[in-house]
């Protein structure tokens, strides 16, 4: 799972729609440049985000709680019981004051959901 990679597709559609709702001139500050500006911001590809909100969720969830906590060392040997699983110890948004919680996802779960996404941005792209 590649954050930086869906990250960067974002950008990259922002600057795209930007150009052609703005007869070809560059923005001079991409706005919408990763999964949590795409996920909060509105009338920007919705129909993408909202078939795939989960997995951007999912993703953005777990690279920010593997970004920003130190828990996540202590917890490599849990692996799943019949599936490889991805997992992560973290505060729900990044806010010291909310709850630690456990989340894990399949990582199956994750490559097909992600497959789909990439296959949604990249038609997306070419249709602009």
């Amino acid at each position: 799972m590649d954050k930086k990679t869906v990250d960067e597709i974002i950008s990259l559609i922002y600057v795209l729609k930007y150009l052609q709702e703005n007869n070809d001139e560059y923005p001079n500050k991409i706005r919408i440049d990763c999964i949590g500006a795409f996920i909060n911001s509105t009338a920007f590809v919705d129909d993408i985000k909202t078939t795939h909100l989960d997995i951007l969720t999912i993703i953005n969830d777990i690279s920010n709680t593997y970004k920003h906590s130190f828990l996540n060392s202590e917890i490599h040997a849990y692996f799943g019981e019949k599936d490889p699983l991805v997992f992560a110890y973290g505060v729900k948004s990044n806010k010291l004051d909310n709850d630690v919680i456990f989340t894990q996802y399949r990582i199956e779960d994750i490559i097909n959901s992600l497959n789909k996404l990439l296959f949604d941005l990249i038609n997306y792209i070419k249709e602009i």
